[in-house]
């Protein structure tokens, strides 16, 4: 081994060191923003609840509340692998309660309805984001251009259904007219 094929070693060494490194570190920011933006829906939720009163007690607002308290603990464990496990597990055994949150909103107001339901999606959202380990910009993006396009496509459809509507209601029309000729000729 010559002196170039040591330093090209030792620097492929370095390199992947510092890649593995910045991996390690890339981990630990994703927890911290996750944990972040977690924080500050809480924040949002405790903000409706000042401003309903009723709802510290209420069951909605308190399993919300918890749920993002477990998210925020946990989220250093939240995998794709884990969630996939999970889900599996809910399907095998019955015994797994299953979550019946939307249920505890009844007879809230609607307003408030609303604004729970915002947090509870914005919530679940970011951990999908966390867990495809996507920033929530990128995401927002490509809802939106998923959205932009099912409207396209959407727009495209009626117009052929339109077109095919009125097609046939000129032949409808035809065939009408063709069969009231035939009859008066018939006479």
């Amino acid at each position: 081994m010559n002196a170039t094929e040591a330093t090209t070693a030792v620097f492929s060494l370095i390199s992947i060191a510092i890649i593995l490194k910045l991996v390690d570190v890339w981990q630990h920011y994703r927890v911290a923003a996750v944990r972040e933006d977690l924080f500050e829906m809480r924040d949002v939720l405790f903000n409706i609840a000042v401003r309903n009163e009723y709802l510290f007690k209420h069951p909605s607002y308190v399993r919300l509340r918890q749920t993002i308290n477990i998210c925020i603990r946990f989220a250093h464990k939240f995998t794709g692998s884990r969630l996939i496990g999970v889900l599996i597990m809910r399907q095998v055994w019955s015994v797994i309660p299953k979550d019946n949150w939307m249920e505890t909103l009844q007879g809230l107001p609607k307003d408030v309805q609303v604004e729970l339901m915002q947090v509870h999606k914005s919530v679940y959202f970011r951990l999908g984001c966390h867990l495809l380990h996507m920033p929530m910009r990128v995401a927002w993006a490509l809802l939106d251009l998923l959205k932009r396009y099912s409207n396209v496509a959407a727009t495209r459809a009626k117009e052929e259904i339109a077109e095919k509507v009125e097609l046939l209601e000129s032949q409808a029309a035809e065939e009408f007219e063709m069969e009231t000729c035939a009859a008066g000729v018939g006479r």
